[in-house]
C-alpha cells in the first residue's frame, strides 16, 4: 500500500509515504502529520499528499534518480573566514583589508549564512571597546567597521555564496554608533590661499589637485600619467575604498596643476605628484607636511585633507549642482553619502532666499495685472447695466 498511517501517543495521526527501494527494502517516509479531533477534511488532503508523494518516489526509483536521505553528503557551508578572502581577492583596497581583518578575528571559522543580527550586534558592542595605540575606537570607526561588513555580505549574496533573506549588517537591522565629530568644515577662499601660500610647491600641487577634484589622498599619491587624457579633458582613475572605475573631468585649474607637474616630471616613475626630491609621495608624508603647513597657517588642523574633499562638495553643490551630480563628481554609490561632503554657506542659503522672494513677488505683480481688481469689475458690471436698460427703454 502506498499510503503508510501510525498514531501517536497525544491522538495524533502521521501520514506517510510507502515505496520500495532500489535494493528491495521498504521504506517509509513521513509526509504530514494531522492534529487530533482534526476535521476529516484535514486526514482527506494528509491522505493525498502522502499517495502523490510515494508516486513521485517510485517514479524517482525506476528512472535511477532517487537518493538514498541517509547517504545524501551535508550541504557544505562557507566559513567567514574564508568568505572574507574571496571578498578581498576583489577587494584590495586598504580600506577594506584592515577593517575585514577585524571581522574575521571575531567570526572566525562561523558559517557565514549563520550570521544574525545579533551576532552583528555583539561584533558592534566588542569592537566599540577595543582599542588601538592606547586610545579608544573611534564611533566613526566602528560604524565603518559595520558598513564594510554589509557591503561585504551584500557582495556575497550577489554571488550567491550566502542565502540570506535579509543583510544581517545592514543599517536597517543593526543600530550604528552616533556621531560624536560634525562633518569638516569646508575652506573658505581665504583660508585656501593661506594654506597655499605656507605650503611648499609640491604640496601646494597636490592641495589644489585634492580642492578642485574632490578625490582622496591615495587617489592623488598614487595618480599615474597613464591615467591622464589631457586631450579629451578626463582622468580615469578608480575610486581608492572600492576599486570602482570613476572619471574626473579637467578643469582650468587642474590643467594648470598638470602643467606644473610636467616640469618636474621624472622618467623613473609614472606618478603625476613627486616630494622635494623628485621622488613619489606617500600618503602618511603627505598628511604630516600638511599639519606642520595648517599650523604655520594658524588653522584647525582636524581633518586635514578631508576638509578639501569636503571643499569641493560645498563649491560644487554651492554652484547649482543636484545630489546626483555631486554624488557622481565625488564618486559615490548613492546621494546619502554625497550629502556628508556638502555644506551649504549662510551666504548661499540667504541669496536662494531671497531669490525665492522675489520670485513670489513677481509671480503675485504679474497675477494682479492679469486679473481687474473687484472695484474695476464692479464698475464695469454697473456700465453695462446701463447700457442694457438704455436700450430696453
Amino acid at each position: 500500500m502506498a499510503i503508510h498511517t501510525r498514531k501517536k501517543a497525544d491522538g495524533s495521526t502521521i501520514y506517510s509515504a510507502a515505496f520500495f527501494a532500489p535494493d528491495g527494502r521498504r521504506r517509509v517516509v513521513e509526509v504530514r502529520t494531522v492534529p487530533p479531533k482534526a476535521p476529516q477534511r484535514d486526514h482527506k488532503l494528509a491522505r493525498e499528499a502522502a499517495s502523490l508523494a510515494a508516486t513521485q518516489h517510485r517514479a524517482n526509483v525506476r528512472n535511477g534518480e532517487w537518493q538514498d536521505p541517509s547517504e545524501a553528503k551535508p550541504e557544505r557551508r562557507l566559513s567567514f573566514e574564508t568568505l572574507a578572502s574571496l571578498f578581498l581577492a576583489e577587494h584590495d583596497s586598504p580600506h577594506y583589508q584592515h577593517r575585514v581583518k577585524a571581522a574575521v578575528d571575531h567570526f572566525g571559522t562561523k558559517p557565514a549564512d549563520q550570521i544574525t543580527t545579533m551576532d552583528v550586534e555583539r561584533y558592534r558592542d566588542t569592537r566599540s571597546k577595543q582599542s588601538f595605540g592606547g586610545r579608544r575606537l573611534q564611533p566613526e570607526t566602528v560604524r565603518k567597521d559595520l558598513t564594510v561588513l554589509a557591503s561585504m555580505f551584500t557582495w556575497a549574496r550577489r554571488k550567491r555564496l550566502v542565502r540570506f533573506e535579509v543583510n544581517p549588517a545592514g543599517a536597517d537591522m543593526v543600530t550604528r554608533p552616533a556621531r560624536t565629530k560634525p562633518n569638516p568644515r569646508p575652506l573658505s577662499v581665504a583660508e585656501e590661499a593661506l594654506l597655499l601660500e605656507h605650503s611648499p610647491p609640491w604640496l601646494s600641487r597636490i592641495i589644489r589637485w585634492a580642492i578642485y577634484s574632490g578625490m582622496d589622498r591615495s587617489e592623488i599619491t598614487t595618480l599615474s600619467w597613464h591615467d591622464v587624457n589631457e586631450a579629451d579633458g578626463i582622468v580615469s582613475a578608480p575610486r581608492a575604498k572600492t576599486g570602482e572605475p570613476r572619471t574626473v573631468f579637467l578643469n582650468r585649474p587642474l590643467r594648470e596643476v598638470l602643467a606644473e607637474a610636467r616640469k618636474v616630471r621624472s622618467v623613473t616613475t609614472p606618478r603625476v605628484f613627486l616630494g622635494r626630491e623628485s621622488e613619489p609621495v606617500t600618503p602618511n608624508a603627505v598628511n604630516l607636511c600638511l599639519r606642520r603647513v595648517y599650523r604655520r597657517a594658524g588653522l584647525a588642523e582636524e581633518h586635514p585633507f578631508k576638509r578639501f574633499r569636503h571643499t569641493f562638495g560645498s563649491r560644487v553643490a554651492q554652484s547649482g549642482a543636484s545630489e546626483f551630480e555631486v554624488m557622481g563628481l565625488l564618486g559615490h554609490s548613492s546621494p546619502d553619502m554625497a550629502r556628508h561632503y556638502v555644506r551649504m554657506a549662510n551666504a548661499q542659503l540667504r541669496t536662494r532666499a531671497e531669490q525665492l522672494g522675489e520670485s513670489a513677488a513677481h509671480e503675485t505683480a504679474h497675477e494682479n495685472a492679469q486679473v481687474p481688481s473687484k472695484t474695476a469689475q464692479r464698475a464695469a458690471h454697473n456700465v453695462n447695466a446701463d447700457r442694457v436698460s438704455k436700450v430696453t427703454r
